[in-house]
């Protein structure tokens, strides 16, 4: 708790009490570090055109026949139902979620167990 002292005209001196949160609140709006209009607005334009784009690769590798097939730009949400779907349909088949991460090149995998790894696991 921080106290600041306000002087009052009535009864000499007030102590007003405030907590850190509060101080901290107030620092980070005056640092424009909250959610402003501006911010709000793109957000909603970005949400009308369909949110991030997705970074997600469903692969499908089949031993037997030797044919490979991938359903490219997908959410996470829509990559996790795809391989379960297909894995579940194709039981002898590898199905498999690729991530690529547009910043740095990097790749790897969405495994089952839900962790991102350079090595991959058949859904």
């Amino acid at each position: 708790m921080t106290a600041t002292i306000f002087p009052e005209v009535e009864d000499g001196w007030k102590i007003e009490e405030r907590s850190d949160h509060n101080t901290t609140s107030a620092a980070a709006r005056a640092l424009g570090s909250i959610r402003t209009e501006k911010k709000a607005a793109a957000s909603r334009a970005n949400g009308r055109k369909g949110g991030r784009p997705g970074m997600y690769t469903v692969t499908l590798n089949d031993a037997d026949t030797g044919t490979d097939e991938s359903w490219p730009g997908l959410t996470k949400r829509q990559a996790i139902s795809l391989a379960k779907e297909t894995a579940a349909f194709n039981p002898t088949c590898a199905v498999f979620i690729e991530w690529f991460r547009k910043s740095d090149g990097q790749r790897g995998y969405l495994n089952p167990s839900g962790d991102h790894e350079i090595t991959g696991h058949a859904w």
